[in-house]
């Protein structure tokens, strides 16, 4: 264990900027993804790797070093994901009276609010995705839950570092089996075999970075790209686009082959960017990834559509796509902004 704890604090001591770099590509993408105004291949190629990303991503800082015992990594997670979870979701609840009110005065309608406080209050307690009580936020369930196992599989098999790449496998096969009988439960349950395994490879990665360094090179971008596309496409004749929220990933091989190529592709360029707005949003995806899908889209979907009323060179698809982007980036960016200046407790931080 020592060992371990050694070794992962030579790799933590450094704040890895690469990594906050795909991780704010990442949720700009899963903007993209979420817009309506997106053309299919686009959202098909982004649904192809961005989630298992995320995990990978957690996988690589992840780290015991400072928890000793369960114990304390459970309080850990419980104040940096469960507390944020909880808050974020209680503040896009309210942010979604406030939309609704917005709408009514856009659109000249009556104010009539979707939410149902009973209603939503029961679905943040049951985290329930594929159930009438469902609210928002299942990433951040399902990487907790999934964090849990993976605490042990990091205590337990730390000789033999290997391994974290074979659960990587296996975990995609075991999701399969999981998914046969079971799609949807309490706080995304039934996706820690997918989550564990995009986790493990992460830290694998992370274990292996110096040795697979070769691996970063820029002339690999090309071969990269192509194998994503590829498997993306091979995957999309099968099951059309693949989505972890809906228990869909089509077939096993060519998912878990898409998210790799796609995975490596953002490893390799972010280890040849450097960019503060990227890194802006890399250090917030939570905040950005609560209130872009149910806030920020929607508000600037009217707000677009307003702009196209008054100026009609802004009604043109390709601007009103480009609109929709930018506006919510920056509705996005105020939000991080509040929360990192007002509420940054409820985000589970420090000043």
């Amino acid at each position: 264990m020592e060992s371990q704890m050694t070794m992962e604090s030579q790799m933590t001591t450094v704040r890895d900027k690469s990594i906050d770099i795909i991780k704010g590509i990442a949720i700009l993408l899963v903007i993209l993804g979420h817009m309506n105004q997106t053309p299919l291949v686009i959202v098909t190629w982004i649904y192809s790797f961005h989630m298992p990303l995320f995990f990978l991503c957690s996988g690589m800082v992840f780290s015991l070093r400072r928890h000793p015992d369960f114990r304390s990594f459970l309080i850990s997670r419980l104040r940096t994901l469960v507390l944020p979870y909880f808050c974020l979701s209680i503040s896009l609840w309210l942010l979604m009276y406030l939309r609704d009110f917005f709408a009514g005065y856009v659109y000249h309608t009556p104010f009539t609010p979707e939410n149902r406080p009973l209603h939503d209050f029961l679905s943040m307690l049951l985290g329930y995705r594929m159930h009438e009580y469902y609210f928002s936020l299942w990433f951040i369930c399902a990487l907790f839950t999934a964090e849990l196992v993976f605490y042990f599989l990091v205590k337990y098999i730390r000789k033999y570092q290997w391994l974290f790449f074979l659960f990587g496998v296996l975990g995609i096969a075991l999701q399969w089996l999981v998914w046969k009988f079971v799609q949807g439960f309490f706080w995304s349950i039934d996706m820690i075999p997918v989550c564990t395994a995009f986790l493990s490879l992460g830290y694998g990665y992370r274990l292996y970075k110096e040795k697979l360094r070769l691996l970063l090179n820029a002339w690999w971008i090309l071969p990269a790209l192509a194998g994503n596309i590829v498997f993306a496409y091979l995957n999309f004749r099968v099951t059309g686009i693949n989505d972890l929220y809906s228990c869909i990933f089509g077939n096993p091989v060519y998912f878990f082959l898409s998210s790799v190529f796609g995975s490596w592709l953002f490893l390799i360029l972010s280890n040849h960017m450097d960019s503060s707005l990227l890194l802006f949003f890399g250090k917030n995806t939570f905040v950005t990834y609560a209130f872009q899908n149910s806030f920020a889209i929607p508000v600037a979907v009217m707000i677009s559509e307003k702009l196209g009323t008054k100026f009609p060179d802004f009604s043109v698809p390709v601007v009103q796509w480009v609109l929709v982007f930018l506006i919510t980036v920056l509705i996005s960016a105020f939000l991080i902004w509040f929360f990192n200046r007002f509420l940054y407790r409820a985000l589970g931080r420090s000043r």
